[in-house]
């Protein structure tokens, strides 16, 4: 078995100390669990100098960081931009070599028999009142947003999955409308579920990560026997006058 640690939304720039507490209090998580690796869903910081030191963070804690950005990693640049700064920071000489950034990318842990799909997942805001949310914090114009999101349909769509392997999927933005919580269902959550459940459900996946939502989740769901038993998981950390923000820790899970 795998165990895995499930982190999203942390926001550490609301933090007073920018997270200096947070990782001494996961630290301490991660020597009770003994993970093999992390899965961070996106939403950690909203400055670079502040991602780039928390992604080192979690580098300094677990073998291995499997990422995907959130829409507020993206705030105060450009999506490109983003993309920039992180393939520099692996691909520098004294980068690491345990982290993985998707961008409708995947890659298989051969040892392990695990595959993992990665997309930020945008959502399409095109017809959509979309200025009742934060998104002129994004340092650019938002056509670039309808076309990323084809791109992640497109992604999952022409995925080809292997006999016998395990199969993750992590995003940011909500792929599947299990993960809405019950309180928002019935209304337009277009900026938070894209709606791309029958992909993802052709995956066959074993667990599906998401963060975005400040919910948690932890739910199973096969549309029929043909599939497995999916397993769809959000461990928001939130905004510090939210709920799940109060003694928040890893979840963890094995596949």
């Amino acid at each position: 078995m795998t165990k895995f640690h499930l982190l999203s939304d942390l926001h550490l720039e609301f933090d007073t100390d920018k997270g200096t507490d947070f990782f001494y209090n996961l630290a301490g998580h991660v020597a009770l669990d003994n993970p093999d690796a992390l899965i961070l869903a996106g939403d950690i910081a909203s400055t670079w100098p502040l991602l780039e030191r928390s992604l080192n963070m979690f580098l300094s804690l677990y073998p291995k960081v499997f990422f995907v950005a959130g829409n507020h990693d993206v705030y105060g640049r450009t999506w490109s931009k983003l993309q920039t700064q992180l393939n520099d920071f692996i691909h520098d000489f004294a980068g690491p070599s345990n982290l993985t950034c998707f961008d409708n990318g995947e890659c298989t842990w051969e040892d392990r028999n695990i595959t993992f799909y990665g997309s930020t997942g945008w959502v399409n805001p095109l017809g959509q009142n979309y200025l009742d949310y934060d998104l002129g914090a994004m340092k650019e114009p938002l056509q670039w947003m309808p076309e990323e999101s084809a791109k992640f349909k497109q992604f999952l769509r022409s995925r080809e999955n292997r006999e016998g392997e395990k199969r993750i999927l992590l995003t940011h933005f909500i792929p599947h409308s299990i993960g809405i919580a019950p309180r928002w269902k019935g209304i337009n959550n277009w900026y938070f579920h894209n709606p791309v459940d029958n992909y993802v459900m052709d995956l066959d996946l074993d667990v599906c990560c998401f963060g975005h939502t400040h919910d948690p989740c932890d739910k199973t769901y096969s549309p029929n026997s043909n599939y497995r038993e999916t397993r769809y998981l959000c461990n928001p950390r939130g905004y510090p006058n939210e709920k799940p923000h109060l003694n928040y820790k890893p979840l963890m899970f094995e596949i």
